[in-house]
């Protein structure tokens, strides 16, 4: 299995650190969102900074991309991203929360690493899921943190992945709760579904705890198709393909509310 991770690491080599590359190469841009919905499309080097305040949606779209991003929320915002490069896609953001964020993340192929950072105040909530689709000989990797620096704030994160041919996807999952913040609700959820034997996957939840008056948890899981499920479905007269499809489908829309359809993305030929 080291063999992906030795081409990921690769790519990252054949230019710099990927934050130095950025700082020097990368294009800057500067966003104030308020109270409205906004729509951008990003390939190439970027260092970005949002303040996101009142209501309101952002929708990022990533093609070929190394991206630095601070986003400061204030107020109840939305922000869905659609990843679907070429080749290879590298995002690393530090959100900051006072007040209610929803994070929705589809990545489709290629090398993908993305990290969400997320530092949340007091009483404020923050619902961060995604998902990832990986085939050939692709690797993603998705990191979602969840700091935890006051007192009476709520977390979730979710991410599914499915793997195919000899690809793999790794999920990451942080919860840290720091001394000062108690009255914590967190909670990870991390599922991989497998479609071949030569595909492969991690689930990595970690949490740590430095306040008792707290109320943290994780659940992980990585298997193949249900064959009970499949069985069950072609006993009805539905074909194999077709009823995989459909099992694929369920596993995904079962923690995703994304506007964007991405069956013809992830259905088997």
């Amino acid at each position: 299995m080291n063999e992906y991770f030795d081409k990921f690491e690769y790519k990252l080599a054949q230019l710099e650190d990927p934050k130095t590359y950025i700082e020097k190469y990368g294009e800057r841009y500067d966003f104030i969102i308020y109270n409205e919905e906004h729509r951008r499309y990003y390939v190439g080097n970027n260092k970005i900074k949002y303040k996101l305040k009142g209501n309101g949606v952002l929708y990022l779209y990533y093609g070929e991309n190394f991206s630095y991003e601070t986003i400061e929320v204030d107020g109840d915002f939305k922000i869905y991203s659609i990843i679907r490069p070429n080749q290879f896609c590298y995002i690393h953001r530090d959100i900051y929360v006072k007040g209610s964020l929803t994070i929705r993340t589809v990545g489709l192929g290629g090398y993908i690493e993305i990290s969400n950072n997320i530092n949340i105040k007091d009483n404020s909530n923050v619902d961060d899921r995604g998902i990832g689709f990986v085939k050939d000989n692709q690797l993603s990797i998705y990191r979602s943190i969840l700091n935890h620096t006051m007192p009476n704030s709520k977390s979730y994160s979710h991410y599914r992945g499915i793997s195919n041919d000899q690809a793999m996807i790794k999920l990451e999952g942080y919860i840290n709760i720091l001394p000062e913040a108690s009255g914590t609700n967190s909670f990870l959820d991390q599922h991989v579904m497998l479609l071949s034997n030569n595909a492969n996957a991690f689930a990595f939840p970690a949490l740590k705890i430095e306040n008792n008056d707290v109320k943290a948890s994780h659940s992980a899981t990585i298997s193949k198709i249900p064959m009970e499920m499949l069985t069950y479905l072609e006993s009805r007269g539905i074909d194999r393909e077709d009823a995989i499809n459909m099992l694929i489908n369920g596993f995904l829309n079962n923690v995703m509310d994304i506007d964007v359809d991405i069956s013809p993305y992830i259905m088997l030929k």
